[in-house]
């Protein structure tokens, strides 16, 4: 088992158009930021799993160049 006092709590995911999915996240409001080419997602207790969900299907669309 980790240990969690170590590990981080962002998701990030490696893109080329990370600053433009900022954006377009937020005009969903999906709120996130990047780092360079990382588009990073900062999960906290307060935020749904609905919510979780939700970003993700958009970056999949985004990903798949639908939106």
């Amino acid at each position: 088992m980790p240990d969690f006092n170590l590990c981080a709590g962002f998701l990030s995911l490696t893109t080329a158009k990370a600053s433009d999915w900022v954006a377009q996240l937020a005009g969903r409001g999906i709120l996130c930021d990047r780092r360079g080419d990382q588009l990073r997602f900062g999960p906290a207790p307060y935020v749904s799993m609905a919510q979780l969900n939700q970003a993700l299907n958009v970056v999949e669309d985004l990903a798949k160049g639908l939106v």
